[in-house]
């Protein structure tokens, strides 16, 4: 998949001995202007990984949120084995403060919408999931005159950046030692995992509306009307009706049926498409839709 990058790397951890990393391009990036291709990375990764880490410059925003949401119910329906209930860490990368108090408004919206939308069964996100980091560069006046501002800046490392990473990498490990604690295994090589990677790329690009929807929303929306389009065709051509039909047509010849099927359905199609627009105008339903 184009935008996926893997790093087989061995582990010093005696709980596994190799480690599979995937990286993926930046989401929502707008030189990408693709939302499409990025929700189908993220259902990518949610189904294939153990644990996925969300790295984030800034503040959560609200369509990350609708695009981790919506793959997540997807994964329901991707109809083939994926990996179960992957746990999912939210990294606030470059705070000028980097205390988690500070964002526990967004961390509890998404926490609240998935318990809402029951995605907390396929996914796992947790308060102790979301981490902060500080800012990895410090700069500084390259000069013993710190008044004078035309001299240039240096960057180096910020000590407390390089100590909040270690820690956070521990945390990750234990997170990944604690999740293959309670699952089965589920890969013994590294083949076995291509191979099962290779059927759940297979699929999403077989079944491309998987992540066609922009958030769970338009999901409901376009359901519904499909419902809605269900139910109509059912009480339309009823028991009665059909047999209704089949008494009127029963001693005419083929090209009458034809005719009278074309002139019947094609009025019962026109019937159903204004009702449709009707539908679909009193919901205010997306144009996507």
């Amino acid at each position: 998949m184009r935008g996926v990058y893997g790093s087989f790397v061995r582990s010093n951890n005696q709980n596994f001995d190799y480690i599979m990393l995937i990286d993926t391009e930046g989401l929502l990036s707008t030189e990408k202007g693709n939302e499409e291709y990025g929700r189908r990375l993220v259902l990518f990764c949610l189904a294939v990984s153990h644990l996925v880490i969300i790295n984030i410059s800034g503040q959560i925003s609200e369509e990350l949120k609708k695009m981790l949401e919506l793959c997540a119910n997807s994964l329901s329906h991707l109809g083939v084995d994926i990996v179960p209930k992957p746990v999912v860490h939210f990294v606030l990368n470059q705070q000028s403060n980097p205390n988690s108090n500070n964002h526990l408004e967004p961390m509890q919206k998404i926490l609240t919408d998935i318990k809402k939308d029951k995605l907390s069964q396929k996914i796992d996100i947790r308060p102790e999931t979301f981490h902060t980091l500080p800012s990895a560069f410090q700069k500084e006046r390259f000069s013993f005159d710190h008044n004078d501002n035309e001299k240039p800046n240096i960057s180096h490392t910020d000590p407390e950046f390089l100590e909040e990473t270690q820690k956070l990498c521990n945390l990750v490990i234990l997170s990944a030692k604690s999740y293959l604690g309670r699952v089965d295994e589920q890969f013994s090589d590294s083949s076995g995992w291509l191979r099962f990677v290779k059927t759940i790329f297979d699929t999403l690009l077989k079944f491309p509306d998987l992540t066609y929807f922009t958030d769970m929303n338009e999901k409901r929306q376009d359901a519904n009307i499909r419902q809605y389009l269900e139910n109509k065709f059912t009480d339309l051509f009823s028991p009665k009706y059909r047999q209704e039909l089949i008494d009127q047509t029963s001693r005419q010849s083929e090209r009458s049926i034809t005719d009278l099927f074309f002139v019947e359905f094609d009025k019962h199609l026109r019937n159903i498409e204004q009702d449709l627009e009707n539908v679909l105008q009193l919901k205010k339903v997306a144009e996507r839709i």
